[in-house]
């Protein structure tokens, strides 16, 4: 179907039926030529205070459902009560308030497909050059460029705003003018997404038998780790205190569940589904962004799963190091909803040939999941209860300190399994990779074994040996990266070096060096690609580099002196 602007009213100001008769009758005229047919619509008005108008016109609709909004909560807020409630068949908004554009983005794609927002725009907004009116008409020209066809899930180069404005190009699929009101109709079929700060809320307001079994408070607190680094600013980088959003145990019914941490229901998708739920937009690669606030509903074909589950998926199939950040950071509830259903099992997807490994059995059989407990999805699946937790773990924004439970529990269950052999006071984890490799790695390894390290490659040993090498071990030193994440596993503080890049930015062993209180000192080294400011870039993050003897050696002797 074609974009089309076109009016079909008198213009603005242009004779009888312009002045206050017409902001009575026109919106109502056209939701009732919108809704002719419809068994029960439902209707959301959004009005700007006092809600007059709004009360009259959900007065002359007996048969729909309508609710009204208060623009004065903000986008944010309506965002998530529009999602609870909807979605709709004739969203009007009475506002004329500025921000008409951004507040259009926000608001169409509440309709259901074929569903329509009716926007009262203001004669600022009406006489502008580069308004609303304007940008959607621009949006015809591009619409024959990049077509109806969208786009795939996954890798997506373009920019937000570029992506945003194609999608809604392939969206809309009518303009209409009628004097003051904007008539548009939304084709896309979409899901909301429900930041985890509001699903609590978003959860009573839907009232759709979806509960919150408990929930554990929000709290800030001061790192406990002492930080040095061969380079100032390193150090003065990091946070001292983090704030740790409130965390919540929630059930769930017939929920979607893809492959890759992706799951919703109906017309939202669960805040679970996404690995960094604390940034503003919010992301998951199995989904196809849409707008700030939605995703592109999958419309997959889903086989029934009855039972109860424990969600335990993540982003990234088996990775150690986003096993051990992302996916434990979920464990914290195992215990109390397998008290609630001792029929419950865990859930997770394999995708890309890569199967759920021995470790990961070990690992999870640690936290209390039996192998026959583990449920393995390849395809979409419906589940017939789905019980999730928040992450206790979401970096660089925040850790909460109640994860040093699940480390010190997962760190001593591993080690009660492991083998009899005793292991030094002090280990060098030295690292095997294709990326962010140090072209001299011989001899940094050489560099600690002269001072009575054993190096050792962690992937070489079971878990339990490796929670018990870290647990055993006075002073942990090793390359950056997932195979340092170990020392979460230590069961208390440590001596912990870290050779890293300028370049690599996570934070993942400072967050737990902060809950464990580890004394952690790091030496940066010269990437290959230097680090640029601005928009992330994988080719210098992941840089190989060079462990400079003059430089950061420098540091690291001093460091092991004072051992």
């Amino acid at each position: 179907m074609r974009l089309r602007l076109r009016r079909a009213g008198p213009e603005p100001g242009a004779g009888p039926g312009t002045g206050a008769g017409q902001a009575a009758t026109e919106p109502l005229r056209i939701l009732l030529a919108r809704l002719e047919g419809v068994q029960s619509p439902a209707v959301a008005i959004v009005h700007g205070g006092g809600g007059g108008l709004a009360r009259t016109i959900a007065g002359r609709l007996p048969t729909a459902r309508v609710t009204t909004y208060d623009l004065a909560a903000g986008l944010d807020e309506l965002h998530v009560r529009l999602a609870a409630d909807g979605p709709f068949d004739v969203l009007l908004d009475l506002t004329r308030a500025a921000g008409a554009r951004r507040r259009f983005e926000s608001l169409v794609f509440q309709a259901r497909p074929g569903g329509v927002l009716v926007m009262r725009l203001s004669n600022e907004e009406l006489q502008s050059e580069d308004g609303l009116l304007s940008h959607l008409a621009s949006l015809q020209a591009l619409r024959s460029q990049v077509g109806t066809q969208d786009p795939s899930p996954g890798k997506d180069d373009r920019t937000n705003k570029e992506r945003d404005r194609d999608a809604l190009a392939i969206s809309v699929a009518e303009v209409q003018q009628s004097g003051q009101y904007l008539v548009t109709v939304n084709a896309a079929p979409t899901l909301a997404k429900i930041p985890e700060l509001a699903m609590n809320d978003f959860l009573r307001r839907r009232g759709a038998g979806d509960t919150v079994v408990a929930t554990v408070p929000a709290v800030e607190w001061a790192a406990r780790c002492a930080v040095r680094a061969s380079a100032d600013a390193y150090a003065a980088s990091l946070p001292s205190v983090y704030t740790a959003p409130e965390l919540s145990l929630r059930e769930y019914h017939r929920v979607t569940c893809l492959p890759r941490q992706a799951a919703y229901r109906d017309n939202f998708v669960l805040p679970e589904s996404f690995r960094h739920n604390a940034r503003k937009r919010l992301r998951n690669p199995k989904f196809i962004e849409w707008a700030p606030g939605f995703v592109r509903d999958p419309e997959v074909r889903a086989e029934p799963l009855s039972g109860s589950f424990f969600y335990l998926d993540n982003h990234v199939r088996g990775h150690f190091g986003h096993v051990m950040t992302e996916q434990i950071s979920h464990l914290w509830g195992w215990d109390q909803a397998k008290e609630r259903d001792p029929s419950m099992r865990a859930l997770v997807s394999v995708w890309g040939g890569k199967p759920v490994g021995g470790w990961e059995y070990d690992l999870l059989a640690a936290a209390g999941i039996r192998r026959e407990d583990l449920v393995v999805i390849e395809e979409p699946v419906v589940v017939e209860k789905l019980v999730t937790t928040s992450p206790m773990f979401s970096m660089p924004e925040f850790v909460h300190p109640g994860i040093r439970a699940t480390y010190d529990s997962l760190g001593a269950a591993l080690a009660s399994r492991a083998t009899s052999r005793s292991w030094p006071t002090r280990v060098f984890c030295s690292r095997r990779t294709q990326k962010r490799r140090c072209h001299n790695t011989a001899e940094v390894e050489q560099l600690f074994g002269a001072a009575g390290f054993e190096v050792i490659y962690p992937e070489d040993h079971t878990m339990a040996d490796q929670a018990q090498f870290v647990r055993q071990a006075e002073v942990i030193a090793g390359f950056a990266g997932s195979g340092m994440f170990q020392i979460s596993l230590t069961g208390g503080p440590k001596r912990v070096m870290l050779i890293s890049s300028e370049s690599y930015t996570a934070q993942n062993e400072y967050m737990m060096a902060a809950v464990l209180g580890h004394d952690l000192d790091v030496a940066l080294c010269r990437p290959d690609v230097p680090r640029t400011q601005g928009r992330f870039s994988v080719a210098w993050y992941q840089s190989d580099f060079r462990f400079d003897h003059a430089r950061e050696g420098a540091f690291v002797r001093d460091w092991l002196e004072e051992l």
